[in-house]
């Protein structure tokens, strides 16, 4: 018997290598994945959430 996965999440290394190639989808699962947690980051670093959010997105921009 075969198990066919409809909802297969995707993998971070596929993931990076769409991003890589400019697949816009993968560049917003990315973010989506990981915009929380660099968020949390940059807001230890930056009191004030404009500054924070404007480096993360600063980061991502360079990320991708």
């Amino acid at each position: 018997t075969r198990i066919l996965t409809l909802n297969r999440t995707p993998r971070l290394e596929d993931q990076i290598r769409a991003c890589r190639q400019g697949n816009q989808q993968a560049m917003r699962w990315v973010f989506d994945q990981f915009a929380p947690k660099m968020l949390g980051v940059c807001r230890r670093y930056l009191q004030r959430i404009d500054l924070a959010e404007e480096a993360m997105s600063g980061g991502f921009t360079r990320a991708f």
